[in-house]
């Protein structure tokens, strides 16, 4: 299992999406099979640590793939599935301390407030991230865990939504609302900031770039520039440069503030730390247009063709776009051409006028040395 996984990653990491889907559904073939779960109890909770890895980064291709609701879908089985006993992920997992069996990676609400920004549900977007600035405050030490507890269940019971009738998912939803609800009013504390647009409870630099789009997203310009500004600019990013904080960074400074410039020096960042996601490469192609590089957009548009031709985005707009580039250097020739008759013209004007002129002088010299 352990070998499908690895090779899945490295097709992704490829971009090979459409090989490294079918090798993540053999994994979670051999994953779910009762006759292994059923082996021993150190293999069933193998079995689920796998399914978890496994739907996580099913989920994450399909996202990258622009197909929101399947991604949505896989990352909620992420999350529902309630380890995460990742043991390279254990510095980012947080837990309830009342019950140790719930489980969750911060970073998994993450991907997961990605999709609903991506799917312009701007208002659950937030909701996730309150409940992400919850989990990384308990885990500093909040003395509320019955509040946590309560706060998780009814966000697991939210993800389970879409497999119930519409009847039985009000009244889920409900149930959900109303036990979460009253758990906060036992515990009543002002913890407001928690729930604010403030990013100083969240600790999880992921989190924070994530909720830096969703500002940007919403027009929160001047907010999710002090965000990004502030994950550039700590210990951290210095150390270990990040490639998603760049990136992501990068999209704001191009497409909502229309500063090209800052945008294509985040852009030569991220791809100088990750340099092989073709995504990078023509949104970086789409800005060196607009700063009339367009020797230089037209390679950076090919070279995402090359990397990964079947992403929509790419597929859609990438012939067009290199037609356009095509079209705009033969104008540039055409322009250069023509300032060089210009030139030409102008310097012969010039070359003659002196030159006749001296000639004149030179013939009206010898003219009157011969009267004289």
């Amino acid at each position: 299992m352990d070998l499908r996984y690895e090779h899945a990653n490295l097709l992704w990491t490829k971009q090979d999406y459409e090989e490294a889907i079918m090798e993540l559904k053999r994994c979670l073939i051999v994953a779910t099979n009762a006759e292994t779960m059923q082996k021993s109890v150190e293999m069933q909770n193998k079995c689920k640590e796998f399914q978890e890895k496994c739907v996580l980064l099913y989920g994450i291709i399909l996202e990258e793939k622009q197909e929101y609701d399947k991604a949505e879908k896989y990352i909620a089985q992420a999350i529902s599935l309630n380890q995460p006993n990742l043991k390279s992920l254990t510095e980012f997992s947080y837990h309830d301390p009342k019950n140790g069996g719930y489980h969750v990676d911060v970073r998994y609400l993450a991907e997961f407030m990605l999709i609903k920004i991506r799917k312009n549900e701007f208002h659950h977007a937030f909701q996730i991230y309150q409940f992400g600035k919850l989990m990384c405050s308990n885990s500093a030490g909040s003395d509320h865990p019955y509040r946590f507890h309560y706060q998780y269940e009814a966000f697991l019971a939210s993800l389970d939504l879409s497999k119930m009738s519409r009847s039985n998912q009000a009244q889920a939803q409900a149930q959900a609302q109303a036990q979460a609800q009253a758990q906060a009013q036992a515990h009543d504390r002002d913890e407001r900031y928690l729930y604010d647009e403030d990013d100083n409870a969240c600790n999880d630099w992921y989190l924070s770039c994530i909720y830096a789009v969703y500002c940007s997203e919403t027009n929160r310009i001047a907010k999710a520039t002090k965000l990004f500004k502030k994950l550039t600019n700590s210990e951290e990013d210095k150390t270990a440069p990040c490639y998603f904080i760049h990136y992501y960074y990068a999209l704001h400074l191009h497409y909502i503030c229309k500063d090209y410039r800052k945008a294509k020096h985040e852009y030569v960042v991220s791809m100088n730390i990750e340099n092989n996601w073709a995504i990078t490469h023509f949104h970086f192609a789409l800005c060196l247009f607009q700063l009339g590089e367009y020797e230089s957009a037209k390679n950076f548009a090919l070279r995402a063709q090359e990397l990964n031709h079947s992403l929509p985005l790419i597929l859609q707009k990438a012939e067009p776009f290199i037609k356009d580039c095509n079209a705009m250097l033969s104008q540039v020739c055409v322009y250069i051409y023509i300032y060089m008759y210009i030139y030409i013209y102008i310097y012969l004007f010039i070359y003659f006028y002196y030159y006749l002129e001296r000639r004149r002088e030179k013939d009206l010299f010898i003219y009157r040395l011969l009267i004289f």
